[in-house]
């Protein structure tokens, strides 16, 4: 039987839990600094990738240690322990746990493909928060086309704008934000965007239009166009 001697959950390298059983035979954990992460504190999307990296490694990690194990392979390589706003990592010692703390030692982040599919992953929430509950308009002829179309079409015209008007994405924490977007210039950007592939004829006598149907031709107005003249929407455009 192994149960808790000691532990400690200061900051990185103090943190420990060290178990041992009747005969003396120690097992110890240990955490770094770069394995924490909370919306107030730690490593924030660092920590927060490199927990996801360990639970990728480790798909049998616990979420939380116990006060007890009735053997030594009843004990985790790897616990992710759950905290109210994040999670602290930690690995049982081995050689493994030495390469792990080597790489971190050199260089923060265990795997940059992971971080940055988490930052691809916040920074599609964000947007589609943004999308669903912040972005205002009085624009009626714009919100009568992006009423009608899907949130994947919706993210589309978002991170087009997005990449027109050269706006990236910061960390806040583990969340991601994208600065300027509730701005006039963003919304007046991303209304024009909806408005000319729906009805270039409303840009009429500008460089765009005129851009426009030099590269496309002047047939394409045509299938954007109602029998009667009148502008033609699609729900799923």
């Amino acid at each position: 039987m192994y149960k808790l001697h000691d532990y400690g959950e200061h900051d990185g390298k103090d943190r420990f839990y060290l178990y041992e059983n009747e005969k003396g035979k120690q097992v110890k954990y240990f955490s770094h600094d770069c394995l924490c992460y909370s919306d107030y504190g730690g490593a924030y999307d660092i920590g927060k990738a490199n927990c996801r990296t360990l639970k990728k490694d480790f798909p049998e990690y616990h979420t939380g240690f116990s006060n007890e194990y009735e053997d030594y392979e009843d004990m985790p390589k790897c616990v992710i322990k759950q905290t109210a706003y994040g999670e602290l990592g930690f690995m049982q010692e081995s050689e493994e746990w030495e390469e792990i703390k080597e790489a971190l030692e050199n260089y923060p982040l265990l795997v940059d493909e992971e971080h940055n599919t988490l930052q691809y992953e916040e920074e599609q929430e964000a947007a589609e928060f943004w999308i669903k509950h912040d972005f205002k308009t009085n624009n009626e002829d714009f919100e009568d086309i992006w009423d009608m179309l899907t949130i994947e079409k919706q993210l589309e015209y978002f991170f087009d704008t997005v990449s027109d008007l050269e706006i990236y994405s910061e960390w806040e924490g583990t969340s991601v934000y994208f600065p300027g977007v509730d701005e006039e210039d963003f919304t007046l950007a991303i209304e024009n965007k909806v408005l000319f592939e729906h009805n270039p004829l409303t840009f009429e006598g500008s460089t765009k239009y005129r851009e426009y149907l030099e590269l496309h031709g002047q047939g394409v107005l045509f299938s954007k166009m109602n029998e009667d003249g009148s502008k033609k929407y699609s729900q799923n455009v």
